[in-house]
């Protein structure tokens, strides 16, 4: 792959992002991209001496680079949800052994009492199943885009 394949492969991730309303990972990612990578850059002292120091740089990311970072949040952000959900689902459910209830929660907003987002546990499977799915998609598109 050449660096226009890296860049739309990058700008068609982040347009998906942005259509599901993650824009703030692709924010997060295009932070690190602006700041750099640090990378270690050995230099040799004067001829007499035959020892070397070490410095460091900041390097900007490579087309491919960016690509990964923005594939490695994406990752992380379903992942690490996916895992969240699960405690919170073992966590009502060991709670709720007693009660003849629903185990689930309600999220609403303050100012605006018709929105509302109910979670069921028993829809916690599906959405692991789900996220296993999309990792193992974001895995085959790093071995394609490694070749």
């Amino acid at each position: 792959m050449n660096n226009n394949e890296y860049k739309n492969l990058y700008d068609q991730l982040k347009k998906i992002l942005n259509e599901y309303n993650l824009t703030w990972v692709v924010e997060q990612v295009n932070e690190t991209i602006r700041e750099g990578k640090i990378v270690n850059v050995e230099e040799s002292l004067p001829r007499k001496s035959k020892t070397k120091t070490h410095r460091i740089k900041q390097e900007n990311f490579s087309e491919k680079e960016k690509l990964f970072l923005l594939i490695d949040a994406f990752e992380r952000i379903i992942l690490d949800s996916s895992e969240i959900e699960n405690e919170l689902n073992e966590f009502l459910t060991e709670e709720n052994r007693e009660s003849i209830l629903d185990p689930k929660l309600l999220f609403s907003e303050e100012d605006d009492e018709d929105y509302q987002v109910i979670f069921y546990t028993d829809s916690v499977k599906v959405r692991q199943q789900i996220a296993m799915e999309l990792k193992n998609l974001l895995d085959m598109l790093r071995k394609e885009v490694n070749k």
